[in-house]
């Protein structure tokens, strides 16, 4: 086995390494037995400590690995669930900002319409008629303005005959 010299970072109060020299793979057997091999090595682990094993400090690196990955791999589903708790909350807002917007709009023009509808269907009766009530249908509007029409053109004919005599 090669003996080479390997400096890893090893805190042992965070119980994490920060840095390694060198690392070659590790088999699976090996992460999982590393948590023994830490244990037995303890106090013995100080920070900046040359290791002549390299066998120990692959193991101890592995360990430190296994556990970054498992709170990593904790870690992440948490902040995919907030985020897309985060993302449902927006997008519901936004839509509940749409609906509400889309209301106003339709709102408005109905308004509008309605405005536009009103005033031209007064200026029309004012045209047409004083008479006129706004609770009257549309019949009697037509015959309004035709019985009205009527005694213009008699006022007229009557006028005509007077002053051809």
């Amino acid at each position: 086995m090669d003996q080479r010299k390997c400096i890893v970072h090893y805190d042992i109060k965070d119980t994490k390494y920060s840095s390694i020299k060198e690392l070659s793979s590790v088999n699976k057997e090996k992460i999982y037995s590393a948590k023994c091999i830490r244990e037995s090595l303890g106090d013995a682990i100080n920070s900046h400590t040359i290791i002549n094993d390299r066998e120990h400090l692959l193991m101890q690196a592995a360990e430190c690995l296994r556990e970054d990955i498992l709170d990593h791999a904790q870690t992440i589903p948490r902040q995919k669930a907030e985020k897309a708790d985060c993302i449902a909350k927006e997008n519901q807002l936004r839509s509940r900002d749409f609906a509400i917007r889309k209301i106003r709009v339709a709102h408005y023009r109905a308004i509008q319409q309605r405005k536009k509808t009103v005033s031209a269907f007064i200026v029309d009766m004012m045209i047409h008629t004083k008479r006129f009530h706004l609770s009257q249908p549309k019949e009697t509007h037509e015959t309004i303005i035709a019985n009205k029409q009527k005694e213009e053109s008699q006022h007229y004919s009557y006028i005509r005959k007077e002053q051809t005599k």
